[in-house]
């Protein structure tokens, strides 16, 4: 219940935080196609609507609008998500001693700085593969061009399960097995994108989901 609390308290302010980030480097371009790809699930009219939301979100998150108190309470916002999915990563790994305060400010800033422009440079190097000269010229082949059809698709799976991956690996305050990490990570990413298209399939079906 604390989990989902401050999950949904807090999911705002980090997407803010991560992707000032990324608008400061000049890649704002790539924002609402990643929010696009994370509400798909949720129909095209809420997808549409939250990333429009949260993109104005974002926009208005300036740190001369903000001021020094309120930035300061943004980040501490942002940092109570991650240290609550760290209280529960512990939980479940058996981990009695968490992270001190200091370690988490640190580690937890240096993964919402870097995680961003590692997150588009991923879809960058895709892209490029996508539209590169080999790629197109060997398109009339069958089992290439269904391979970039579906690109798209890989690329939102292998990052979903690459972020499971991660999480598994770092926010336990413990010393996670690679491997182990990347077996968990992609059986999540499966049962996570699997549930995606379940839950979308609900949504279009439902005639009371719809009528709400």
């Amino acid at each position: 219940m604390g989990l989902v609390y401050i999950t949904l308290l807090s999911v705002a302010p980090l997407l803010a935080l991560a992707f000032s980030v990324l608008k400061g480097l000049g890649y704002d371009q790539y924002l609402e196609p990643l929010l696009y790809r994370l509400f798909t699930p949720f129909g095209d009219k809420a997808k549409e609507e939250l990333s429009t939301q949260i993109m104005g979100f974002v926009a208005r998150a300036r740190g001369d609008v903000l001021g020094a108190l309120s930035l300061a309470v943004l980040i501490y916002t942002a940092l109570s998500l991650i240290q609550k999915v760290e209280e529960s990563f512990n939980y479940v790994w058996r981990v009695e001693k968490p992270r001190s305060w200091a370690r988490r400010v640190s580690e937890y800033l240096s993964v919402m700085i870097v995680g961003p422009v590692v997150v588009v440079a991923i879809f960058g190097i895709f892209t490029a593969l996508k539209n590169s000269f080999p790629a197109q010229s060997l398109a009339h082949i069958g089992l290439v061009n269904w391979a970039l059809q579906y690109l798209a698709q890989i690329n939102t799976y292998l990052l979903i399960s690459a972020t499971f991956t991660f999480l598994y690996w770092f926010v336990p305050n413990a010393r996670v097995r690679l491997k182990t990490a990347v077996i968990g990570g992609l059986i999540a990413g499966v049962l996570w994108t699997v549930a995606g298209v379940l839950f979308a399939y609900f949504l279009a079906t439902s005639k009371q989901t719809a009528a709400i």
